[in-house]
């Protein structure tokens, strides 16, 4: 997949997430020759001045972290493509949010001026050019606030999200089905802070409370569908092999859609990778918790996922005396909407999202 260009990784973690860079376990998504990091704005302004016929890939939402990113980019006059590939869901089906007050504790008066001031729609005020290409998964993607950095002159690129490729990649692969297999998909917290040492973000779950609950939860549901429980470990975690805060149960590193494909059912909590669950038409049993429920974002991230595909998740700290058999039930209609409107468009092409790009960038004048 050369197509005749130079591909250069630009890391510009320490600019933006200095706290991230310096105390996320794990750093780096690539590591190569190819990779430049840059600790300071001045540094990424000098190199970008330097840059001829090349043309930018942003995985950087526009804030008032990233604005001076932008603005340079757009000095430079360099073409660059907003990439909103990965969106989910952040309200109820049904568009409203789940929840109607927010906790006064949580508002910190500079970082709500500084968020409404520096919004993609506002970027045109502080002399950012528009992109050249919105790179688009599913329908609602469209709807992301990133999208309102976009101009007139900008065109949509309808792709999908990264686990597609995964899945394409695949499909095809014999694989056995497992009928005594389910999976929970991982998240970091409250073990391991990854995003939660992104300034604004954070994690109301504590190890304390949220892991008993947890293994309580799994051995309902090994008892109700005599199934064992294995954990696909997020990438940006360090989990033993058998930690005994998941009970002991196994943990597996870089095969979520494997073992989701060969599973009987899943367990999530509002993770991404539920995107394979509905690519390959599995039940999903969603989880919240008491110490969740006290977190505006989370929460609604939790609900909303769920209500998109028929479900309403299950609080872990609450009586476990349900309707477990509905819980295998796929909704076929709401798992189609969630592709269409979150993974991707029907009548968007089957190839590999980069193979796509590239021919795009290539007809670019």
């Amino acid at each position: 997949m050369n197509h005749g260009f130079k591909v250069y990784f630009f890391n510009i973690s320490p600019i933006i997430n200095p706290i991230l860079f310096r105390k996320a376990t794990k750093k780096n998504i690539y590591v190569g020759k190819n990779e430049k990091v840059f600790n300071n704005i001045n540094s990424f302004v000098d190199e970008i001045n330097l840059l001829k016929n090349s043309f930018i890939i942003s995985f950087v939402h526009f804030n008032y972290n990233s604005n001076r990113i932008y603005r340079a980019i757009s000095k430079a006059n360099i073409f660059y493509a907003i990439n909103i590939l990965n969106c989910v869901p952040t309200k109820l089906k049904n568009r409203f949010s789940h929840f109607t007050k927010i906790n006064k504790r949580q508002i910190n008066i500079f970082n709500l001026i500084k968020n409404r001031l520096f919004q993609p729609k506002n970027a045109k005020f502080f002399g950012i050019k528009g992109p050249k290409l919105l790179l688009a998964g599913g329908e609602e993607s469209t709807y992301h606030p990133q999208a309102q950095i976009s101009n007139k002159k900008q065109k949509i690129l309808w792709l999908h999200t990264f686990d597609y490729d995964i899945y394409l990649k695949d499909r095809n692969n014999k694989i056995k089905e497992n009928q005594n297999l389910a999976v929970f998909v991982d998240a970091p917290s409250p073990r391991f802070k990854h995003d939660a040492h992104i300034k604004g973000i954070k994690s109301p779950l504590t190890e304390e409370r949220y892991y008993p609950s947890l293994c309580k939860f799994f051995d309902r549901i090994e008892s109700e569908f005599n199934v064992n429980i294995i954990i696909c470990a997020h990438p940006k975690t360090e989990h033993e092999e058998f930690p005994s805060y998941f009970g002991g149960r196994k943990t597996i590193y870089g095969k979520t859609s494997e073992m989701i494909r060969s599973s009987k059912l899943i367990i999530n909590r509002n993770s991404t990778s539920v995107n394979f669950a509905v690519l390959y038409n599995k039940p999903i049993i969603f989880h919240t918790s008491n110490e969740l429920e006290t977190n505006v974002a989370m929460s609604t991230q939790v609900h909303s996922m769920a209500s998109w595909l028929g479900k309403v998740p299950i609080n872990i700290d609450n009586s476990l005396d349900l309707d477990w058999d509905s819980e295998l039930l796929v909704n076929s209609e709401s798992y189609l909407e969630y592709k269409e409107s979150f993974i991707k468009k029907s009548e968007s092409k089957n190839e590999l999202l980069w193979e796509t790009v590239l021919k795009e960038i290539k007809g670019l004048k």
